[in-house]
């Protein structure tokens, strides 16, 4: 929020400023709350907070991507971690020249000593990851070193070995998951293999290792994978759930995300952005009443081909921020802002 909208957030009015992320989870959090399984036991600020959640840090709660867990708060699945270091790894190679990069996880039973854990009772696996983007690195520091060598007369084959020598083994990050025999995931027969929840947990924190820019928000008590992937699927039909006959989950599932494009924008200029402008004495927009936003949308238009180009970005200042009131983003100076069933 720049500095300008701060200050008249504070000492202006009571404005009611969202971002636009934060205005699609709430029109969506009802079609959240019909469209994965168990939306219906959670409550309407739960799973508003989902809806915010994934918003705000580009997940699809849809792909199992982000979940919330009842008595702990929305939290990534480890889906949600691939998508990002997919981003990252693409950005990477981007930067390399390519179009995007590749990576692979390998699995292997974790030796006593490499982590804590019982042999006898509890699972650990160790997960090696590897990617496109840390190989060609290293091949290429190789290749470099080896021709160093060639070119000083060292025999080619041996130039390849000393330069394999020098430079390492292949760059990877690995990591260990394990689950705990003393571990209750609920229910007589458990949904989930445990094998499969110690891969997914050695896989999450070598993702993290890879790619540590990366950051998910998670609650302190939050344990990786306490529910399983199939709880969070796309639903697209249960007799249990009502689902108005004209709604699309493709273009809910679209528009939650930001994927989508209006047909017909009404929008042009970002809302913070907007919220900086003011008339020729010095008063922001974002402070005037809509009756006085009116005056001034008048005044330019009637100055007609007159109207120089800052009179044109005034005016769109002025049509952002007034349909921002009418959405609800954005409150008008003076009026008491209206309750909503989802905060």
């Amino acid at each position: 929020m720049s500095e300008q909208t701060a200050l008249v957030t504070q000492e202006q009015a009571p404005q009611k400023l969202t971002t636009p992320e934060i205005q699609k989870a709430r029109e969506y959090a009802y079609q959240l709350k019909q469209m994965i399984v168990g939306g219906k036991k959670l409550s309407d600020t739960e799973v508003y907070a989902l809806a915010n959640y994934a918003s705000a840090n580009g997940l699809n709660p849809f792909a199992g991507e982000c979940y919330y867990l009842p008595n702990v708060g929305p939290c990534p699945g480890v889906a949600g971690w691939r998508t990002k270091a997919q981003d990252q790894l693409d950005f990477e190679a981007e930067k390399m020249g390519w179009k995007g990069g590749n990576m692979w996880v390998t699995y292997q039973h974790a030796e006593p000593g490499e982590c804590t854990f019982d042999p006898s009772k509890d699972i650990a696996y160790k997960a090696v990851l590897h990617d496109s983007v840390s190989r060609k690195r290293w091949t290429d520091s190789i290749k470099e070193i080896a021709t160093d060598f060639v070119n000083a007369g060292v025999p080619f084959f041996d130039a390849f070995d000393k330069a394999r020598e020098l430079i390492g083994p292949e760059p990877v990050a690995e990591s260990w998951g394990v689950v705990f025999s003393t571990e209750n995931f609920g229910g007589a027969v458990e949904k989930f293999d445990r094998h499969e929840r110690a891969k997914k947990r050695a896989e999450k924190l070598a993702l993290r290792k890879r790619f540590p820019r990366i950051h998910l928000p998670e609650p302190e008590n939050y344990s990786d994978d306490t529910v399983d992937a199939e709880d969070v699927k796309f639903l697209m039909e249960d007799p249990k759930i009502e689902v108005p006959a004209d709604f699309d989950p493709d273009k809910a599932i679209d528009e939650m995300m930001g994927t989508s494009k209006p047909e017909k924008p009404v929008i042009d200029h970002d809302l913070e952005f907007a919220c900086g402008f003011k008339d020729s004495r010095g008063k922001l927009y974002v402070s005037m009443s809509n009756n006085e936003l009116q005056y001034h949308i008048n005044g330019i238009t009637n100055k007609g081909t007159k109207a120089t180009d800052a009179d044109n970005a005034n005016l769109q200042a002025i049509n952002t921020i007034k349909a921002a009131r009418e959405k609800g983003i954005l409150q008008e100076p003076g009026t008491k802002q209206p309750e909503l069933s989802i905060p």
